[in-house]
Formats: C-alpha cells, structure tokens, sequence
C-alpha cells in the first residue's frame, strides 16, 4: 500500500485520474448503503415494532 501511494504522490497526473474515477463510484455505494439501511430499519420496524441498526464491519 504504501507503494502505492508513493506513486500517486510522485505522479499527482495519477492520483488526479484516480479521484476522477473512483471518487463518483465512492459516493454512489456510499448513497446506496445509506438506502439500503433506511429500507432495513422501515422493514424491522414493520416487523418488530423497532429499528435494528445495521453493523458495517
């Protein structure tokens, strides 16, 4: 890993085109787990009068 970020700090061109396409991809799973917990928690509250919080390990 640290190899890896010695090159983008050696080659700022490659970590600029490496936020460019991981950076949307990113924010897009993080709002889709953020759905996800909300139809979860809507789903345990119809089932069991309460919310279960989702564990992200």
């Amino acid at each position: 890993m640290h190899a890896a970020l010695h090159a983008l700090h050696r080659y700022p061109c490659h970590a600029a085109t490496c936020c460019l396409l991981y950076v949307p991809l990113w924010r897009t799973l993080e709002q889709f787990f953020k759905k996800l917990e909300e139809e979860m928690a809507e789903v345990a509250m119809e089932r069991h009068g309460h919310a279960k919080q989702l564990v992200v390990w």
